[in-house]
């Protein structure tokens, strides 16, 4: 004898307990890395969507008034005959004055010349939880609806809310501002432009009018997460999306098929699709900014009437975030 112990051998019953073990360990970790992802995900979305919330907040410091959603003829701007988005007026205050000097404001944002400044990806307007580095392809004048297939954009998943349009039957078409809009329910049938935004008109509370909301997927047609095949279905395809573009769309109720009917069919308002309403590529929700930049997950159960009014900057509705 050596005084060496007899090797012991790894027998299939070994083998097979060390395989359940195994498996069960996976069936665990598996779920809770996925659930550990997502949670991930949603934390770095609101955390861009907290930037671009204070970013607003200092634009309003600086200037005095609040960025519009958008600007070009009929809207206040310095040029209002030139579209420009509310994103490249931030960039000052997301630490991007190197691309904000070579931006044009002579051109409108999809102008050739300024191609090289509205093709380039933020990190900041694009959620971890949607798909990356995506660029519009194919720019679109809003009035005389002329495209230019070569034109590009980098993409936005951040919307600046116009306000809620409520369809019931009887149809009623309510056009109420949100905190961002340069638009003035008049109290009949028409809206009045070229309002300079301020603060003083968020009369129903900062901490209750939201600013931002999620949109994701753009330029591509989302409905329940399922990416659909013909991408210019989706509302307004061809200017609503880009950073530097006019990143801004009225909320709805709509169908959950994405249909374009909204005469009271269904409830829908969050995660249904990315043509109206809120819509994240997060479980059960997306994430909102309120104009004292803080940030709250939206729940799709959420009633529209508390949207509706969370949505409205003067609607004096009386809400709170707790009653979603």
């Amino acid at each position: 004898m050596n005084g060496r112990s007899p090797r012991t051998a790894f027998t299939f019953v070994d083998a097979t307990i060390a395989a359940i073990v195994a498996l069960v360990f996976f069936s665990v970790a598996i779920p809770l890395l996925a659930r550990s992802r997502e949670d991930s995900a949603v934390t770095r979305c609101a955390d861009n969507m907290r930037q671009l919330g204070q970013a607003v907040l200092e634009f309003e410091n600086a200037h005095g008034e609040l960025p519009n959603a958008w600007y070009g003829p009929n809207f206040s701007a310095d040029n209002p005959s030139l579209y420009s988005g509310w994103g490249t007026r931030l960039l000052p205050h997301l630490g991007q004055m190197e691309l904000y000097a070579k931006y044009s404001w002579r051109h409108h944002y999809y102008d050739p010349v300024n191609q090289p400044v509205i093709t380039t990806p933020l990190s900041v307007f694009q959620c971890p939880a949607a798909p990356a580095d995506r660029i519009m392809v194919g720019l679109t004048n809003i009035q005389t609806n002329e495209t230019w297939a070569d034109r590009r954009a980098a993409t936005s998943d951040y919307n600046i809310p116009r306000g809620y349009m409520e369809y019931r039957k009887p149809r009623v078409d309510n056009r109420v501002p949100s905190a961002l809009m340069g638009l003035s329910n008049d109290g009949a049938d028409r809206v009045c432009s070229n309002i300079i935004p301020r603060m003083s008109l968020v009369t129903d509370g900062t901490s209750t009018s939201i600013m931002l909301a999620e949109q994701g997927g753009r330029p591509d047609y989302y409905i329940k997460r399922v990416k659909q095949e013909d991408p210019s279905k989706i509302f307004h395809a061809g200017f609503i999306g880009p950073w530097a573009g006019w990143g801004s769309n009225w909320a709805r109720c709509g169908s959950e098929d994405g249909a374009r009917e909204y005469k009271g069919v269904t409830r829908c308002m969050i995660n249904c699709n990315n043509g109206f309403g809120i819509y994240s590529f997060h479980d059960g929700g997306a994430n909102v900014v309120f104009m004292d930049g803080s940030v709250r997950f939206l729940p799709e159960t959420a009633e529209p009437t508390v949207l509706f009014a969370l949505l409205s900057r003067a609607g004096e509705e009386l809400v709170s975030t707790d009653d979603l």
